[in-house]
C-alpha cells in the first residue's frame, strides 16, 4: 500500500494501556497501536484515530491519551458515545443524559486538538442540537454482505449496495421509530446528517468554514 491523499487509517483507541487493552480484552493492543501508528506516519500516510467514550471513562485520562496521540503525529481525533447495540451485552454504555454530561467537557476539549468529529456534531452530542440519523450516511459491507439496516443493527444483508438502498424500509429507524436507536448518537449514523443541516444555518456554516481551516 502507498499513501494516498484520499485514504485515511483510522486506528481505534480507547484509553491508555491499561484501559485500552482491558477495553479490548487483550494484553498489548495499545503497544502494536502505537507502533502501527507511529510506522503509517513514518511511511506517509494520514492517520486519525477513533475513540469510544464509556460509562467509567475517565475524561482526564483521555485527554492525556489525546495529547499522546497528538505527539506521536496522529493528523485528527473522531470521538463517540459508546451505544449498547446487539451485538454486545455489558454495562458499560450511556444513555443520552450521560452522553451529554460528558460530552460537554470533550466539547471543551476540542478547543485544544485537532478533532475530525464536526462542531455541529458535537454540539448534538451536548445537547445543544437536534438531529436525526441518517443510517445509510456510512454502509457497511463485510464479508456477509451489504449490512443493512447500518453499522450497528444487522436486520439482514444483502449481496449489492442497490439492493440494500432499494429493499431497506429506512424510515422505519431512527429515534423514536425504532426502539434500538433510542439511545444511539454515534457518529456513523449522525455526522452524515450534519452534510444535510448545515446549510439551514449561516451560524453553523461560519463554524464549519473555520473548523475546515483550522
Amino acid at each position: 500500500m502507498r499513501p494516498r491523499p484520499n485514504f485515511t487509517l483510522t486506528v481505534h483507541m480507547d484509553g491508555l494501556e491499561e484501559t485500552h487493552d482491558r477495553i479490548l480484552e487483550r494484553k498489548g493492543t495499545f503497544k502494536i497501536a502505537v507502533e502501527g501508528i507511529k510506522k503509517a506516519k513514518k511511511l506517509g500516510f494520514r492517520v486519525c484515530t477513533n475513540t469510544t467514550i464509556f460509562k467509567d471513562t475517565d475524561l482526564v485520562e483521555i485527554e492525556m491519551l489525546f495529547s499522546q496521540m497528538t505527539d506521536i503525529g496522529v493528523d485528527g481525533l473522531l470521538v463517540a458515545p459508546g451505544f449498547d447495540y446487539e451485538a454486545v451485552g455489558e454495562d458499560m454504555f450511556l444513555v443520552r443524559r450521560e452522553i451529554e454530561r460528558k460530552f460537554a467537557q470533550v466539547f471543551e476539549m476540542s478547543k485544544r486538538f485537532r478533532f475530525w468529529s464536526t462542531p455541529m456534531y458535537l454540539r448534538f452530542l451536548k445537547g445543544e442540537k437536534q438531529l436525526q440519523c441518517t443510517p445509510w450516511g456510512n454502509p457497511t459491507r463485510n464479508p456477509q454482505g451489504w449490512k443493512a439496516p447500518c453499522y450497528l443493527i444487522t436486520d439482514t444483508h444483502y449481496p449489492t449496495f442497490r439492493e440494500m438502498m432499494e429493499k431497506t424500509d429506512w424510515n422505519r429507524y431512527g429515534v423514536g421509530r425504532d426502539e434500538r436507536c433510542a439511545q444511539c448518537m454515534m457518529h456513523c449514523g449522525f455526522e452524515p446528517t450534519v452534510v444535510t443541516e448545515i446549510a439551514k444555518s449561516w451560524k453553523d456554516i461560519w463554524e464549519m468554514i473555520v473548523w475546515n481551516l483550522t
